[in-house]
């Protein structure tokens, strides 16, 4: 999945990962949950907070990573699958509000 990226003071993320449409986000997880970040946002961003997404009780079927560069001032928000496969519809939103009031979004079909 395209990383997005946003300019702002404070940020928090919104993300949703449609895997047959039944999937959901759960509580912030460590870094250590299955999909680790894969440094998709680029050097010198550093991982804020993480939010798995589950596709059952048990099974995370992504993890969404909200990553900041301090040197660029810029917010990333990307969802890593956990085991990568055939594409599906994925999405994520990087929302900046009250910064800006326009979310920054991304969604489309990828295996990762």
């Amino acid at each position: 999945m395209k990383p997005i990226r946003r300019t702002a003071a404070t940020a928090g993320a919104l993300a949703v990962l449609a895997l047959g449409g039944t999937l959901g986000a759960t509580a912030p997880a460590s870094a250590a949950t299955a999909g680790a970040y894969n440094g998709a946002c680029g050097a010198g961003y550093e991982v804020f907070t993480s939010t798995p997404v589950m596709s059952s009780q048990r099974t995370v079927a992504a993890t969404t990573y909200v990553a900041y560069s301090s040197a660029d001032r810029q917010w990333c928000a990307v969802t890593v699958r956990s085991r990568p496969g055939a594409r599906v519809f994925m999405e994520v939103t990087l929302d900046t509000w009250p910064v800006s009031s326009t979310p920054a979004r991304d969604a489309g079909s990828y295996t990762t």
